[in-house]
């Protein structure tokens, strides 16, 4: 759902060793622009670490990263019957879910107010609250 990555993101090899190097301080500024909660990422730096871990994530996000992957992927989310909600941070800039909501009748929008792009990071509680209305 977000725009096309740049080609250093499309470089497997970069985004691993980037990814198996990095701090939770880095993890943290990277998606959400601030290493506020630093803290809650050490054991996914700890994870990216691990024996092809990181390899295995770029291999991943390289895959996704694929026109035709993201379009089958945008194409599938309009033909869904069953209700989806897609929870977007207002200060996400990523935010390319919304066009999504006239495509279907099943997929609504919440935002999270103050949010970025990973409001279960940083916004947990209003995160919750968005995920226990939806269902």
């Amino acid at each position: 759902l977000q725009p096309a990555p740049s080609q250093f993101a499309k470089s497997q090899l970069l985004v691993s060793i980037l990814l198996r190097k990095s701090t939770p301080a880095f993890l943290c500024r990277l998606i959400t622009g601030s290493d506020a909660n630093a803290e809650l990422l050490y054991s996914t730096r700890n994870q990216l670490r691990r024996p092809d871990r990181a390899k295995n994530v770029a291999v991943v996000l390289s895959v996704l990263s694929r026109p035709s992957i993201r379009a089958s992927a945008r194409h599938a989310l309009t033909k869904l019957s069953v209700p989806v909600d897609i929870i977007i941070g207002t200060k996400d800039p990523l935010d390319q879910g919304i066009e999504l909501t006239t495509a279907s009748s099943s997929v609504k929008v919440t935002w999270i107010e103050g949010a970025g792009h990973h409001p279960y990071l940083t916004h947990p509680m209003k995160m919750s609250i968005a995920l226990t209305e939806f269902s």
